[in-house]
Order: structure tokens, then C-alpha cells, then sequence
């Protein structure tokens, strides 16, 4: 794992360190492939430099894995935080040998001369220069950039704005009340974060889903493998199923807990909807918290009647379902302070948990729509020896959770091998 990069040329060049970069690294160890991985940071990165203290993982611990390195702990129902999921990373590199180069950033990928399909600048600890591949692997994650609303210009430059990757603790944090922006897990997480903590928070919501963190005895998660919604392919979803968010729900705690709009309301969050403009020394929105309340509590619904249907049609045992304050419909608005605007003078930060999008203006290739996201089947990019990993809904629903980084890295691995092995030996 040092970080020099010593080669000139590889077979392949995996781009970034995560675990699907690494999982990817497996299968073409496994095949004796010539390869080498590059993490501009340490393995892991983002997991250590864009979580908060009391993160923890969504998905029980029994479904992180990577390939050849099933869960293998005693707390398979629990939730990971983040740096044991990190802990866990290293370990895999070391247990599989695999030639990882930290410290080496990728600053250029462009096509290649003299028989060699690819070009890429770096820079590591001996300076910059240029090496070559047949095949690149880019696994640098597609959440790269804090998506912030061009709103965020008209706020005040007293008032603090962080994107939630940088977001830490509470005490990190100027004295004052706290707006977070966005309704999803990382929203909701932060929200509850700070609350414990003592303080005002105003949380604008929106349109996120939410269900229960245990239904009939289960984790959520473990249903949604059962019932096969993970399993849902990228060419069988309906393009609304691919920009849904994940369900609003938290890993923190010993079996992790379920959490609503409303039940963050009721334990002192001021809602509030959508982001709309800055007026008058406010922050005005679109007044829609009743109606994103009630979408939420009819996606937990809908999710709950779905498992209940399968428990039925596979003749399971299921118990029935233990009481949860929190999955409980709202009714109305009662016992919440709600209300439409926010005035600045309440508020001493904002933090946008508004999503994130990917960083490739270091690719010089032409792969990408007029969206800029990269142009690919499967992983599989338009131009040959160029590959994706790691990205929600690649190939499946699960594709954005570790749990279904195993199965989309050997099908990436062996497009990239079959890849190579096409090109001509005299090429080579």
C-alpha cells in the first residue's frame, strides 16, 4: 500500500480504493491479471472524510461483504459505523495482497498512443508523470461533489453552510439554531444528531420515502432481499424508481431504529418544506410539509403491505408486527411546529444534505451525455477498455449498496479481462 507507483504500464488501472474498487481488484487477482489500483487517499477515503461521528452504516452487517470475504462477525444483525467498515477495507486489501497505491491521484485519462488504449497523468510523493493501460477501471465513486442549490447564494455570509459530508458534531458547529436541508437518510440523520445534542434545528423536507427500520421481526433490509426489490435490474425499473431516494431510516443504535418526519418533529424539530427563495430576511419555502409527511407515511405503507403480501403467498411465520411510535401516520399536523418560512436571524448554519453528483472532468474522453454522466451499459462504457464501477443502479437496484458491490464486480472484471484478451498480442 505505498505510495509510489513505480510501473509505467498495466493491463489495468483501477481508479479509487472504495469497496468497489477493491472488489473489482479481487477478481482480477484471482485471474493473474497485471494491475494496479490508485487511491488519491487512503483506502476507504470518503468513508472517513464525509461521514459524521455517529454514522453508521443502513444495512445490517451480515450484508457487508466482498467477494471471498463473507461477514464472518458475531453481530450479524447490527450496524456498522463507519470507520469499522473502513477496518474492515484494510484488511481485505491485506488478506488478499492486492496492489493498492495510496497517496497517487489520477489527474488525467485520456486516449493513448503507440499501441496503448489509455494515457493517465498522476501525481504521488515523486512528483507527476504519465502512465499507460489497456483497460481503466473507474471506481472513484459517482458521489463526488456536493449537489448545493443555487439558492445557497442568496444566504447571508455570516450564516455557516456545509455540505453533510463535512458536517461532524454539533459542538463543531456555531452557537445557534441549524437548518438542514433535505429530507433523505443523511438529512434525517443529522437532524436527530443535533437534537440529542441540545439544538435548534429547522429541517426542510421533501418528497423522501421512509420506512420501518424492523417490520414482523425482521430488518427492512433483510425483507427487501427476500421480497426481490433488490433485485429489480436497471433495464426492467421505471426511470422513478432510479431517481428515488433511499428510504429515510437510521442504522444508529443496536438494532438501529426507525425514524418519520413527524417523530423527528415531535422530538423538537421545526419543519418546514422545500427551499424556495430568500425574502425579506427569511427563508421562504413551498409550505408542503403535510403533503410530504403523508408520502412518506404511504411509501412505509406500501413497502409494509408488500412484505405482508409475500409473508402470505410463501406461507410464512412471520409474528406480527411490534408497536413503533415512529412508523406511526401522522395525523395532521398535531403536536409539530410547522411552519413556512425561516427567519435568518434563527438560524447561525445551514447544512445541505441535498445530494451529491459525480467528478470526471478528469476524464478526457468522449463517454459522456449532455448531463455529463458517463455513457455505459452495465458498466460497460461506449469506448472499448473503459469500464464504471460502483454506481447506483449500474445493473440492479442493490447496486448502490455494498451488498451488491460482490455481483457487479465480477461482471465488470470480466468484461475488462475479455476486453483485453481481444486485443491483439503484436498491439500489446
Amino acid at each position: 500500500m505505498e505510495g509510489r507507483i513505480m510501473e509505467t504500464h498495466h493491463d489495468v488501472v483501477v481508479v479509487g480504493a472504495g469497496q468497489a474498487g477493491l472488489a473489482t481488484a479481487y477478481h482480477l487477482k484471482e485471474a493473474g491479471a497485471d494491475f494496479v489500483v490508485l487511491e488519491q487517499g487512503v483506502i476507504g477515503d470518503t468513508w472517513i472524510t464525509h461521514r459524521w461521528d455517529s454514522f453508521a452504516l443502513n444495512t445490517p452487517n451480515h450484508t457487508v461483504h466482498l467477494p471471498g470475504a463473507p461477514y464472518s462477525g458475531d453481530d450479524a444483525a447490527g450496524f456498522m459505523t463507519h470507520l469499522d467498515l473502513v477496518d474492515f477495507l484494510h484488511a481485505y486489501v491485506e488478506r488478499f495482497d492486492l496492489p493498492v497505491r495510496e497517496g497517487v491521484a489520477v489527474t488525467a485519462l485520456r486516449s493513448g498512443n503507440d499501441h496503448r488504449r489509455f494515457e493517465l497523468d498522476i501525481a504521488d510523493s515523486g512528483g507527476s508523470r504519465t502512465i499507460t493501460a489497456d483497460a481503466v477501471v473507474v471506481a472513484s465513486g459517482s458521489q463526488r461533489e456536493p449537489n448545493i442549490p443555487a439558492v445557497s447564494r442568496d444566504i447571508p455570509d455570516g450564516t455557516l453552510q456545509i455540505p453533510a459530508a463535512s458536517y461532524r458534531n454539533a459542538q463543531s458547529l456555531p452557537d445557534g439554531g441549524v437548518l438542514v436541508v433535505g429530507g433523505a437518510q443523511s438529512g434525517g440523520q443529522i437532524v436527530e444528531d443535533l437534537l440529542h445534542a441540545g439544538r435548534a434545528v429547522f429541517w426542510s423536507i421533501s418528497n423522501a420515502p421512509r420506512a420501518p427500520r424492523r417490520y414482523r421481526g425482521r430488518d427492512i433490509v433483510d425483507w427487501m432481499i427476500d421480497v426481490g426489490v433488490l433485485e429489480l435490474a436497471v433495464e426492467d425499473a421505471k426511470p422513478e424508481e432510479i431517481t428515488m431516494t433511499n428510504v429515510l431510516t437510521s442504522g444508529v443504535g443496536t438494532l438501529g431504529h426507525t425514524l418519520s418526519f413527524q417523530w423527528l418533529g415531535t422530538m423538537g424539530a421545526h419543519l418546514v418544506g422545500r427551499i424556495a427563495g430568500v425574502e425579506g430576511g427569511c427563508i421562504v419555502t413551498d409550505g408542503r410539509v403535510a403533503d410530504y409527511i403523508a408520502h412518506g407515511d404511504e411509501t412505509s405503507a406500501e413497502i409494509t403491505g408488500n412484505i405482508d403480501k409475500y409473508i402470505e403467498a410463501a406461507g410464512l411465520d412471520a409474528p406480527p408486527n411490534d408497536e413503533d411510535p415512529a412508523d406511526e401516520p401522522a395525523i395532521g399536523l398535531d403536536g409539530l411546529t410547522v411552519s413556512d418560512t425561516v427567519d435568518l436571524d434563527d438560524i447561525a448554519a445551514v447544512i445541505w444534505a441535498t445530494g451529491y453528483r459525480p467528478k470526471f472532468d478528469w476524464i478526457d474522453l468522449p463517454v459522456f451525455d449532455d448531463h455529463a454522466h458517463p455513457i455505459h451499459t452495465r458498466g460497460v462504457a461506449n469506448i472499448d477498455g473503459l469500464f464504471f464501477m460502483g454506481f447506483p443502479w449500474l445493473t440492479k437496484r442493490k447496486s448502490g449498496i455494498i451488498y451488491g458491490v460482490a455481483e457487479d464486480a465480477e461482471h465488470i472484471a470480466t468484461a475488462t479481462l475479455s476486453s483485453i484478451a481481444e486485443i491483439p498480442e503484436g498491439a500489446r
